[in-house]
C-alpha cells in the first residue's frame, strides 16, 4: 500500500459524522503483536491496520499458508463505526495483491458475522462450493510476486 493509498483510506468513513478520523497504514510487527498478542500470529503476512486515536482497532491482509494466499480481517467493536474505511482498505489490499501477481486469494466467511458472505461477494470473492469458503480470482494476468512481511 502506498502512502497515497493510506492517506486516501484515512479519509474514508469519517466525513462529517463526528467520529475521530481513522488512520489506515501498513502493519508493523509491533502492530500485530499489540493487536493479537505477542507470538499469537506465527504466519507470514502482508497487512494493514486501522488506528483510531492511536489505538489499533482493526487488522486485515493476506497470509500465505502452504503456498496458498488467504485473506483475513479482525476488528475490535469500535472499528464497526468505520465500515467505509474498512471496505476501502480491503479493496486496496486485494488490488495490491493483484498488482504483485496474486492469481487467487481464499477466505472463510465468519459464521458469527451476519454480513460476512455479502461483504466477501462485494470484494469480488465467489463461493467455492464448500460452505463459508470463498475464492477471489485475478481478472488480469499476474504482474509480479506478492511480498509478505
Amino acid at each position: 500500500m502506498t502512502e497515497r493509498d493510506a492517506a486516501t483510506l484515512g479519509k474514508a468513513g469519517d466525513g462529517t459524522n463526528g467520529l475521530p478520523r481513522p488512520v489506515i497504514r501498513p502493519a508493523t510487527r509491533a502492530d500485530l503483536a499489540a493487536f493479537y498478542g505477542p507470538g499469537k500470529l506465527p504466519l507470514t503476512v502482508r497487512a494493514v491496520v486501522g488506528l483510531v486515536d492511536g489505538a489499533v482497532v482493526g487488522c486485515g491482509g493476506i497470509s500465505e499458508i502452504d503456498g496458498i494466499l488467504v485473506a483475513f480481517s479482525d476488528f475490535r467493536p469500535t472499528a464497526r463505526r468505520y465500515k467505509l474505511a474498512i471496505v476501502k482498505a480491503a479493496a486496496a489490499v486485494i488490488a495490491e495483491a493483484q498488482r504483485s501477481g496474486a492469481r487467487f486469494i481464499y477466505a472463510e466467511a465468519d459464521p458469527h458475522e451476519p454480513g460476512a458472505e455479502r461483504w466477501m461477494r462485494a470484494l469480488g470473492f465467489r463461493p467455492t462450493g464448500r460452505a463459508r469458503f470463498y475464492r477471489w480470482a485475478a481478472t488480469e494476468p499476474p504482474s509480479g510476486r506478492l511480498t509478505l512481511i
